[in-house]
Parts: structure tokens; sequence; C-alpha cells
């Protein structure tokens, strides 16, 4: 049916296609679907060159393909345009899921801080009863043998579990990104004194010899984090006397190229090569240490927290002979407060009188630290006046006027640090002190800024205690 050259070589173009008569032929033209007899059905395109004029026939089955072609690309864009709809949609709706989890998330991480707060305000608060009443035990006149070694067992039991706790608390602010680091002028060889007068005793016990030296060279004052500091300390220092049972324990500080020096050095069992790297990594315990007990997270932590401070940590370690650990961290020189007691051995019967006169106020609502902290300052000579809540401590300090107010953070009816802003607020200029159990430098940050001008952190020994009342006694006493 369809034209063939064969079927119309010499036929005239008009009787085939009849639609041509009479058209116009000097311009191009296009006839659509024209059906030709016998022949099927053509578009027509029309056109001349000189005095010659051409007729295209094309079949309409091409033209059809075209537009079936066209309508499948139309078909296409139209489903690649739905799947894009699509993409989009879920991708709107995976922010929004995403959204949402980061909500969660950070709900959950708003919660476990304050758990972690929590759980250090009811730990810390009991073992500073439990601590401070076992040494006011062994500080006492007439305490037979037995006493005093049911005391000391109860104060190692103690200072072991502070520690634990410290640390799992330590861990879960590092996991979660909480821990911050707080600088200022720290007084090495008052940190080195503490550090020793909390451990010499602990060596003792285990008839271990224990030193500590500060060399010639190290600044009077550094700048760094002291309570990170001492934390580090108390870690490696804490580490070689629980894992040495023969020999001693020695501490060594040096200085130089602005980078404080802490080394450590033990006569215990030392640690394998291949276990000196995995020593600090978080649980991880070495050989048959589990005798030992403890959390294995104090040195992972100390690495952490070395890190922070811009330093390294490293071990040397012969098995059978010992270990040796050295942290060095940066720690330029610079001045500090000339005022700062300096030791802890300042009460003499004559600075007691002297403080017979001054009067401190305690604001807690424990009554077994209320007991504590009286027995404390009660033979440092100080006259007392007590109140349970932020609340009343604003009423009878404005009335009373205190030389100094110890201020617990957490209590009932108002907390420790609102009371304290509502004071200066009121216009008391006297020391205030804050009590809490927190390590959080975000919390001592916002006891100064509302108004606080000490820190105390639970649980605080006796000399501490005193140190810091006359410290700042003699600090407002100047100004």
């Amino acid at each position: 049916g369809a034209l063939t050259q064969d079927s119309v070589e010499g036929s005239d173009a008009r009787e085939l296609v009849p639609a041509l008569l009479g058209l116009p032929l000097d311009e191009p033209s296009v006839l659509e679907l024209v059906g030709l007899p016998g022949a099927g059905t053509y578009d027509i395109h029309i056109f001349s060159e000189g005095s010659e004029c051409f007729a295209l026939l094309l079949p309409c089955d091409i033209a059809e393909a075209k537009t079936a072609e066209m309508q499948q690309i139309a078909n296409e864009v139209r489903l690649l345009n739905e799947k894009q709809k699509r993409l989009v949609q879920e991708l709107e709706e995976a922010k929004a899921d995403l959204e949402e989890k980061r909500r969660q998330a950070d709900h959950a991480s708003a919660i476990k801080s304050r758990f972690i707060a929590s759980m250090s305000h009811e730990f810390r608060t009991p073992l500073t009863s439990v601590i401070g009443y076992t040494e006011l035990l062994l500080t006492q006149d007439g305490t037979d043998n037995h006493s005093l070694s049911h005391a000391g067992a109860i104060r190692r039991s103690a200072h072991h579990l502070l520690s634990m706790v410290d640390n799992i608390l330590d861990q879960a602010r590092i996991e979660e990104g909480n821990v911050h680091i707080r600088m200022s002028a720290v007084d090495v060889r008052q940190v080195i004194d503490d550090i020793a007068a909390m451990f010499a005793p602990l060596a003792a016990e285990k008839l271990l010899g224990f030193a500590a030296f500060v060399d010639n060279e190290v600044p009077k004052w550094v700048h760094s984090d002291e309570v990170r500091i001492r934390q580090i300390l108390v870690n490696l220092v804490g580490n070689a006397i629980k894992f040495t049972d023969t020999g001693e324990v020695k501490l060594e500080i040096s200085w130089a190229e602005n980078r404080l020096v802490i080394v450590v050095n033990d006569t215990g069992p030392g640690v394998e090569p291949d276990q000196q790297k995995l020593i600090f990594d978080a649980f991880h315990r070495v050989g048959n240490n589990d005798a030992k007990r403890g959390t294995g997270l104090g040195l992972n932590i100390t690495t952490r927290l070395v890190e922070l401070l811009e330093g390294t940590i490293t071990l040397t370690s012969n098995p059978g002979e010992g270990s040796e650990f050295a942290v060095a961290i940066k720690a330029p020189r610079t001045e500090g407060n000339e005022f700062i007691a300096n030791g802890v051995n300042h009460y003499s019967e004559a600075s007691t009188s002297k403080n017979q006169s001054v009067r401190i106020m305690i604001v807690e609502d424990d009554p077994d630290l209320i007991e504590l902290l009286s027995l404390f300052l009660t033979q440092g000579g100080y006259q007392l006046v007590l109140a349970n809540n932020g609340q009343q401590a604003i009423e009878l300090a404005l009335s009373e006027q205190p030389d100094l107010i110890l201020m617990d953070v957490n209590m009932p009816v108002l907390d420790g640090l609102s009371a304290a802003r509502m004071l200066r607020s009121e216009g008391f200029e006297r020391p205030i002190l804050a009590l809490t159990a927190s390590l959080s430098v975000n919390d001592r940050d916002q006891a100064f800024s509302w108004g606080c001008d000490g820190y105390l952190v639970k649980p605080i020994s006796m000399p501490e205690l005193l140190s810091a009342v006359n410290r700042h006694l003699s600090d407002s006493s100047r100004h």
C-alpha cells in the first residue's frame, strides 16, 4: 500500500496526489495527514529550488514514531519529576527525623548532666561526713589503738570509694565533652604539700617509703588549671601506692621551657611491654590486677586531662622492678596572690584565740555536715551562726552580719548560689565561700559570677577548711 519508486516513476504527481491541484508551489508548505488512494496517509512537504518544485512525502508512521518518542520523553520527565518530589519529601522527612533525634539526644544529654551532678552531690556529701568524722577520731587524744586502726580502715575505704566515684563521673563528663579547663595562677609547692599530706599516711600504712621533691627551678606560680593538676597527681600517686606492696613511691616536680614536669616512680610489679600501651585504655586492667580494687579509669582520665592541658604522658616500666610515669604540661611562669596560705598548720593557740571574736555562718541542710563543720570551726576558735536554707541565710546574714559565710550550693527553699546573688544585691560585702559536691568548671564559674569569693569541694578536710576561711578573712581585712 505504500508508494515505491517502481510504482510512481513516470507518473504525473498531480494524479498521485490530487491535493496538489491548484496549490501554489512557489512557497514552502506542509500538508499533514493527506490520504493517497491505495497508498496510505502521508505528510507532504512542498518546497522549490530554482525553477523546479519538489514534494516530499513522509509516511505518517514516522511522524507517529516521533510523536511517540516525544511522548515517551515527556513521560520519563514526568516520572523523574515525581521521583524528585518523592526524594525531596523523603529528605525532608529524614531531616525532621534527624532533628527530632538530635533534640532527644540533647534532652538525654541534659538529663545525663543533671544525673551526674546529682550523683556527685549524693555521693560526695555523705563521704564528707564519713571522712571528716574519721579524721576527728584519728586526732583525738586518748583513743585506743584498736579504735585508731578501725578509724584508719574507714578512712582508707572512704577515700577509695571517693576516688572510684570521681573517676566514674569524670569518665561520663569526658564522654559527653563536658570537661573544661579553667586557667589561673597555681602555687605548685602548695599543691605538692597537699598531695604529700594526703598520701603520706596511706603509704605509711603499707610500710612504704614516700617522698615528694620540688626542684628549685620550679616557679612559685605557674599558669594552669589547679583542679586538673591535682586530679592528675591524685590518680598517678594513688595508683603507685595502690599497686606497690614493698619499697617506695617517689614524686618529683621540675620545670623547663614553660612546661611543668611530673614524674612518679614506684617499686611495684611493673608492666609487661605488650601491656604498656593498653594500660591507658578505659576499664583496662593489667595482668592479674583484679585483686586491686578500682574502676580501671584513672590512667585513661589522666591521659585525657593531660591532653586538655596541652601535655604528654609516658610510661617506662620493667616487669618486677617498678614503673615511672612522666607528665609534661604547658605551665608558663605567672604572678599569683601572695596572701594565699602556705601549708595547713596555721592554727596555733594564739591564732585560735584571735578567732574568738570572728563569727562564721554555716548554711547547710545536712545535719551531720552541720555538726562536722561546727566541730572544725569551733576547734579553730570561731563563733558560729547557723542557717538551714538559702532564704534563712539571707535573713540572718543581713541582720547578724557574720564575718564570713560558708554557703552550701544544693539546698531546699532557696539554693546557695541564688542566696549569694541576692545577698550581694542587698549590699552584703563580706566573704561568701560556696560549699559544693560538684567538680564542674561551669558550676565553679557560676559561683564566682553570682557573688561567691571561694569554691570548696566536698569532701573537705579540717586543715583545708580552716586554711580557706583564714585566707579569705585575711584578704577581706586588707580591703
